[in-house]
């Protein structure tokens, strides 16, 4: 019995360190901020018109991640490619809107390093998310 045991442990690799540490990111980044974004839009934080349709899809949005990451790091294949998608279009609306924000004249200085910064970091995460699921090693764990 302990030596059957023994050899369906063997067959299981182990999860990567690399999806631990990114699917709790992506939660926490493209998860729950934005779900604390609409708290905050909801009660009354933030006065900008069209605010409460932008928190609802950040909230989907941000469910949605969150459930991918679950399933991706429950070694889910189709919830990776999911998660994927999701974050390029979380973090693509969040640089468009960062672009669009640095058409406002008029702007400081330092919110326009934000901006920069904002654009880098959402440019970074894909990059770092689609480099990392999309590699011949990691793909290979989540089909074996």
């Amino acid at each position: 019995m302990q030596g059957t045991m023994r050899r369906d442990t063997e067959k299981r690799a182990l999860r990567p360190l690399g999806v631990w540490i990114l699917t709790i990111l992506n939660s926490l980044i493209a998860g729950v901020l934005p779900l604390l974004a609409v708290v905050a839009a909801m009660g009354g934080n933030v006065a900008v018109p069209g605010t409460e349709m932008t928190a609802m899809l950040l909230a989907g949005l941000g469910i949605g991640v969150i459930g991918a990451s679950v399933g991706t790091w429950q070694r889910s294949d189709t919830a990776r490619i999911v998660l994927l998608g999701l974050l390029a279009l979380y973090h693509g609306l969040n640089t468009l809107g960062s672009v669009m924000g640095l058409s406002i004249e008029g702007l400081p200085a330092t919110e326009q390093a934000s901006i920069y910064g904002s654009i880098v970091r959402g440019i970074f995460w894909v990059a770092i998310n689609f480099w990392y699921f999309l590699r011949p090693k990691t793909r290979a764990w989540f089909q074996g």
